[in-house]
């Protein structure tokens, strides 16, 4: 019998602070760990890349997590998302927003260890399978098959 693979984290936040606690973090859990510092390096290392969970900040600069999170699941939909903010701005919550656009989790900042392992457990299954393979090249947004007149 093989040995089980460690499920594989990307990190998406472009607080190197906060990429380097998370990479700790996870490591010592015995999880393997990449990292993105913005939504768009994000993107395209889980193309090259695949992951079974992000762990992504919603604030980034070049694209923010709400258009991450749309662009991960058409990269790879099973993926697991656990966003993390620091707060909301005036009456909007973008943590809400995050779970509304498909995020699986989510965390306000600041977090305990406890907290981010709990959310992976929760969210990524008990067996452990391939990673979550990115879908390309992508399928059709639109279905045109429905507007073809039946013979």
């Amino acid at each position: 019998m093989g040995e089980a693979r460690a499920r594989r984290v990307l990190v998406i936040d472009d607080e190197a602070t906060i990429r380097a606690a998370l990479r700790q973090t996870l490591g010592d859990a015995g999880y393997a760990v990449t990292e993105a510092s913005d939504g768009v390096e994000g993107v395209e290392t889980l193309r090259s890349e695949p992951a079974d969970a992000v762990v992504m900040d919603i604030y980034m600069p070049h694209q923010d997590g709400f258009e991450t999170i749309r662009a991960l699941r058409h990269v790879a939909p099973n993926v697991r998302i656990i966003a993390i903010s620091g707060g909301s701005r005036g009456d909007f919550d973008p943590l809400k927003a995050a779970e509304l656009l498909g995020a699986d989790r989510a965390l306000r900042k600041p977090f305990g260890i406890d907290d981010v392992l709990g959310a992976l457990t929760d969210v990524l299954p008990a067996e452990p399978s391939a990673a979550v393979t990115p879908t390309w090249p992508a399928e059709p947004l639109v279905d045109d098959t429905r507007s073809r007149k039946a013979s």
